[in-house]
């Protein structure tokens, strides 16, 4: 059976929402190399694959422990992060990549290639926000890149 029939042959009875991840501070890694990504409104970003590594003192420990009871260990959770390239908006990728000790010389491919390769972790923060178009949804967000101190 493949992958896929595997994974769509459950009752829709069955799925359940994933528990999410308590807001607080998490330790980051980039795992691979930056991707363009481009929004519907036609807006271009940089994309770029990390997986958390672990959790910062401001987390509620206990909250921490039933997310990842119900789900993937906290090294296997994964998230993409985007740094879009409008002149008005690629100041906080530089901003960043400049944080992390790398040569603004460099063009941004050039810093995004660097960056994916450091192999350094860095303080990301997740937050959980309420969907605009249902309140009675949330989703999880990562924001606020920043090196560890």
């Amino acid at each position: 059976m493949s992958m896929f029939a595997e994974l769509a042959n459950v009752k829709a009875k069955d799925v359940k929402e994933p528990v999410a991840l308590p807001t607080g501070h998490y330790q980051a890694m980039i795992t691979g190399m930056m991707q363009e990504h481009k929004a519907k409104s036609g807006n271009v970003a940089m994309r770029f694959p990390c997986r958390l590594l672990e959790a910062g003192d401001d987390v509620d420990q206990e909250a921490l422990q039933e997310s990842l009871a119900a789900g993937k260990p906290l090294a296997e959770r994964t998230f993409t992060m985007d740094f879009w390239m409008s002149p008005e908006a690629r100041y906080r990728f530089t901003n960043f990549t400049k944080a992390m000790g790398i040569s603004d010389d460099l063009n941004l491919l050039e810093q995004a290639e660097e960056l994916a390769t450091a192999g350094v972790p860095f303080l990301i923060e997740v937050k959980q926000e309420v969907d605009s178009r249902d309140a009675t949804k949330s989703y999880t967000r990562y924001d606020n890149p920043a090196p560890l101190a």
